[in-house]
C-alpha cells in the first residue's frame, strides 16, 4: 500500500475505480473476494451497462471476477459475452499489472478465463494457499486466455454506450450461427490490477516543490 507522511503522521491513499460492465446475459461481479452484485438482464437489457465505482488501496494488487452466465437458452445461436471497462478516478494513476501500465483496462485476452464444460456448475478450486477464485493473489496460472468474440460494436449487440471503444467482448470460444455451441454453462474471469501515482505527476510534484523552495529563497533575498 502507498503511504504518504506528513510530519510523523503516514496516511494510506485510497484511488476510486470508476467502472461500466455489462453481460449477456448474467453476471455475478466481486471485488478482492467481496460480493459486490448480481445482475439479470431480460431481453436485450445488457444495452444498458452497470455503472459503479469502488475505493481501492493504491499500490496493492485488487481484481475483479465475474461468473457470467446465459439464462436463456434456446435451440440454435445463443451469443453470450462479457464486456466492460476499469479507470481510476482521478486520472493521474495507472492501473495494470508489473509494468503494462494504462489509464484504462477493458476487456480483452489479457483476462483470464476458467471453464470447464457443458453443464458442469463446478467453481473453480482453492489454489495451494486456500484462495478463493474471486480474491486477489489468487493463483490462476493454470486459467487460460479470454477469447475476443469481437470489439464494442460487433454483432450481434452493436455498440453499448458507456463503454469504451477498444473494450472487447469477451468469452471462452467463438459464438456463431454454425458453432454448434450453447451458453447456459458458467464462465468465470479474473483481471488483476494495481493503482499506481503516475509518474509525470509525481515529478510535476517534485518540480513544484522545487519551484517553491526558489520562490521562498527570492523572497528572502529581496
Amino acid at each position: 500500500m502507498v503511504m504518504f507522511y506528513s510530519g510523523s503522521v503516514a496516511r494510506a491513499v485510497t484511488v476510486t475505480v470508476s467502472t461500466a460492465t455489462t453481460c449477456d446475459n448474467y453476471y455475478d461481479l466481486y471485488i478482492d473476494g467481496d460480493y459486490k452484485f448480481s445482475t439479470t438482464f431480460p431481453g436485450d437489457g445488457w444495452n444498458t451497462p452497470e455503472s459503479w465505482s469502488e475505493p481501492l488501496a493504491a499500490g496493492q494488487e485488487h481484481v475483479v471476477a465475474v461468473k457470467g452466465n446465459n439464462y436463456e437458452p434456446w435451440p440454435g445461436w445463443n451469443p453470450a459475452g462479457f464486456l466492460g471497462e476499469i479507470e481510476p478516478d482521478p486520472g493521474n494513476w495507472f492501473v495494470g499489472e508489473d509494468a503494462a501500465h494504462t489509464h484504462l483496462i477493458v476487456t480483452d485476452e489479457q483476462w483470464k478465463v476458467y471453464f470447464v464444460s457443458h453443464g458442469s456448475a463446478d467453481e473453480p478450486p482453492l489454489d495451494s494457499q486456500g484462495r478463493n477464485w474471486t480474491a486477489a493473489g489468487y493463483d490462476d496460472s493454470g486459467w487460460g486466455s479470454a477469447y475476443e468474440i469481437g470489439p464494442n460494436g460487433c454483432d450481434p449487440w452493436g455498440f453499448i454506450t458507456g463503454i469504451s471503444g477498444s473494450a472487447e467482448w469477451i468469452w471462452t470460444e467463438t459464438w456463431g450461427p454454425d458453432s454448434g455451441s450453447v451458453a447456459d454453462t458458467p464462465v468465470y474471469f479474473r483481471r488483476g490490477f494495481t493503482p499506481v501515482p503516475e509518474p509525470v505527476t509525481l515529478l510535476g510534484v517534485l518540480l513544484s516543490v522545487g519551484g517553491a523552495a526558489g520562490y521562498l529563497r527570492r523572497r528572502r533575498k529581496a
